[in-house]
């Protein structure tokens, strides 16, 4: 299952998936649209499969910059882990056309992460990629940020648009 959820992350940031997500109720954070011109899906979850499924995503319109939120829930007989997400990420990103990948540790919203950023090139274009994998509890999770090269900046932005959810 790590495997498949760092690389459901990687084929969304190549493919551009452009399909809509899911609820985050659960989610140890809420995500809000940073103004006009932006999209929050996070209505439906899509089931990717092996409990992995597509749970949200932040569009921008007119342009490829884009967040998608991945979860990953375990079947109770283990809890996630943050070092398999990261064996999961590592393994999807030894493909050739991921260039300057850097792996750092990270504390995101609180919570022990790491955090990946890298290019990869297809069709001619560059997409400049952002990822952060984080587990709590049962459930790990995967938040990718993307965009054209030239929007680096802006990417790198969106985390801003992640908030930590009130304690109940």
């Amino acid at each position: 299952m790590k495997k498949f959820i760092a690389s459901m992350a990687l084929m969304m940031a190549v493919a551009g998936l452009s399909t809509f997500a899911g609820t985050l109720d659960d989610a140890p954070f809420k995500l809000s649209s940073p103004g006009d011109g932006w999209i929050v899906s996070d209505s439906k979850a899509q089931d990717l499969g092996r409990g992995v499924s597509l749970v949200a995503m932040l569009t921008k319109t007119n342009s490829t910059m884009k967040s998608v939120v991945v979860k990953a829930v375990s079947d109770g007989s283990f809890v996630m882990s943050l070092d398999q997400l990261v064996t999961g990420m590592h393994e999807s990103l030894a493909d050739p056309r991921v260039k300057n990948m850097t792996d750092v540790e990270t504390t995101f919203l609180g919570i022990k992460g790491r955090r990946f950023t890298y290019e990869m090139t297809q069709n001619d274009q560059t997409i400049y990629n952002e990822v952060v994998v984080f587990a709590t509890g049962n459930t790990g999770w995967t938040i990718a940020n993307m965009g054209p090269i030239s929007q680096k900046a802006e990417v790198q932005k969106i985390f801003a648009c992640y908030q930590k959810r009130d304690s109940k």
